[in-house]
């Protein structure tokens, strides 16, 4: 078996989404799919994929060794992830079993939290428990949602009142959900210091779950000031690309939760070490996955066999055809979502109704508030 052709598929979703997913074709008709999802850097991403996946094409995928490229930032990595997570479906497929039967074998379900952020389009606090509900109901008992992303602390400063709408809409999650469901929030980034700690201060009456992202981790030593004066269970490291970026936050003991994404951590295996060097530390793993279909089935797979697994973020709701795009659904029950049991990733990806979507430069790149 060879590989014959590398191809990108761009597929817009909303004016704030696209996912880029990675096809891989092989003279025995097995083609792999992966997901590189980097939005506002869709053609970049696409531009790398060809020149890292050139290589490979005549090369057998059930040889072909790990991937790397040490230049090139974060589009480098989404291109390199997508690949990898590629060459793992195309194996499964070719031995007959899901990816993560080759990884050892793990759990035939894992724990989900329902991302409500991107699907959540009346942001008001009735809005925003409204949708936290409707994640309840569907069957998961965690939800996070990013409360303060219209906040920039380099435009707001001593602006403590612009603070005010993101904590109503947590308290109206919890309000609306009651004690048994755990509720997370995202910063995005979105705090200097003395704010980040208000914050939590604040929301720690709340009995949050984890406070992620609340101040830059370009400097770990403020990320651990605030997990210490408030208190809380600090998450955080979704864009890291590398061993040695998570082993300075280890290092550090700024964070608690480390959440590697498959998509720019040198997909599937790239998740497995992350999670080892972290079970070193104490630290436990919650991949980020605010994606598409591919990436959620990617994700699946690397968490099914992680020691140190804590849960899994699942894009709630943005589209209605998330699952119609890869002609299957992972069901969730419980509080867990099935880990796929057909071979290799165990999704079919469906290439005419991509089509029906294709790329639209996305709307937040001109305005970091509209990063949901």
């Amino acid at each position: 078996m060879r590989i014959t052709a590398v191809q990108t598929i761009v597929v817009n979703v909303s004016p704030f989404t696209n996912w880029t997913f990675v096809r891989l074709e092989t003279d025995d008709g097995i083609a792999g799919v992966g997901e590189a999802t980097l939005i506002g850097f869709e053609p970049a991403v696409a531009s790398l994929v060809g020149e890292i996946g050139a290589p490979l094409v005549g090369r057998n995928p059930l040889e072909a060794g790990p991937l790397h490229m040490t230049q090139g930032g974060h589009i480098a990595a989404a291109a390199l992830s997508g690949l990898e997570q590629a060459l793992w479906d195309i194996r499964g497929k070719a031995h007959g079993v899901p990816v993560h039967r080759l990884l050892g074998g793990g759990r035939p379900a894992v724990p989900v939290y329902a991302n409500i952020n991107r699907g959540t389009r009346d942001r008001s606090p009735r809005g925003v428990g409204a949708r936290a509900e409707e994640a309840v109901s569907a069957g998961f008992g965690a939800v996070k949602f990013a409360p303060f992303d219209e906040y920039l602390w380099w435009e707001a400063a001593g602006r403590r009142d612009l603070l005010e709408p993101g904590i109503r809409r947590v308290e109206a999650i919890r309000e609306t959900v009651g004690p048994r469901v755990a509720v997370k929030v995202d910063c995005h980034w979105r705090f200097d210091v003395p704010a980040a700690i208000e914050v939590g201060r604040r929301l720690a009456a709340l009995d949050l779950a984890w406070y992620e992202a609340p101040v830059s981790e370009r400097d770990p030593d403020a990320v651990r000031e605030v997990r210490e004066q408030t208190g809380l269970r600090i998450a955080g490291g979704e864009l890291q690309t590398s061993l040695l970026d998570y082993r300075r936050l280890l290092e550090a003991r700024c964070m608690d939760v480390l959440m590697p994404d498959v998509k720019y951590v040198g997909g599937i295996q790239g998740v497995l070490k992350v999670a080892t060097l972290a079970e070193a530390f104490g630290a436990s793993i919650a991949p980020h996955n605010p994606s598409g279909p591919v990436a959620t089935a990617a994700t699946l797979h690397a968490a099914a066999v992680l020691p140190n697994l804590m849960t899994v973020e699942y894009q709630f709701a943005e589209v209605e055809w998330y699952w119609d795009l890869v002609q299957v659904e992972f069901a969730v029950k419980d509080g867990h979502m099935q880990v796929p049991q057909s071979p290799g990733l165990g999704v079919n990806f469906d290439m005419a109704l991509a089509a029906k979507y294709p790329y639209q430069p996305v709307r937040h790149m001109q305005d970091p508030r509209l990063f949901v």
